[in-house]
């Protein structure tokens, strides 16, 4: 495969293995999206990311690129964290979120550290709302529940957006020579 095509393959698997847990998120937050949304369907969503990050991690691995493969690394361990349960389970979600905090400290952009701060966010807010009891149903307490997949689904969509950069680099370019060539009346 030509270097080209190994890029093109590299974005849209690591663009499939992270858009599927931000939609599960989003599904889990606005039940409206899905609402006959069985774990059959969840079920497969959660294999098409793992399988798409198993194809991206060896590519983009051979390519050197840091980012996508770190964030296929973390859409995997998601991926395979709903497949067991227990405590491989949670050492398999932690993994994930360790891996989308460097995924954001390695690209070094400002998407890069929305990131790295969103999934650290991710890590901290169970931690602490195991730790700090509420009562009632506070806005703080709904916060403290919803917060951690609120955290995964943003985090989730900004690495769709960091990893799909050559894409709006080639939208850029393409939105530019469109209008350098068009007459305007």
């Amino acid at each position: 495969m030509r270097r080209k095509t190994q890029e093109r393959l590299v974005v849209v698997t690591t663009l499939v293995a992270a858009l599927l847990p931000a939609v599960t998120g989003l599904a889990e937050v606005v039940v409206i999206l899905l609402p006959d949304a069985s774990p059959t369907r969840l079920l497969i969503g959660t294999a098409v990311s793992g399988a798409a990050a198993a194809v991206s991690i060896p590519v983009a691995l051979r390519l050197d690129d840091r980012v996508r493969s770190t964030v296929a690394v973390s859409a995997l361990a998601l991926a395979l964290a709903a497949a067991v349960s227990g405590p491989s389970s949670i050492v398999l979600v932690s993994v994930a979120q360790a891996c989308l905090v460097a995924a954001g400290l390695i690209a070094r952009t400002v998407l890069g550290r929305a990131l790295a701060v969103l999934a650290a966010l991710w890590l901290v807010v169970p931690l602490a709302s195991s730790s700090i009891p509420f009562t009632g149903a506070s806005p703080a307490a709904l916060l403290w529940v919803s917060g951690p997949v609120l955290f995964r689904t943003a985090a989730y969509l900004v690495a769709v957006v960091l990893v799909t950069g050559p894409v709006w680099v080639a939208l850029g370019k393409g939105v530019r020579h469109l209008l350098d060539t068009a007459e305007v009346r």
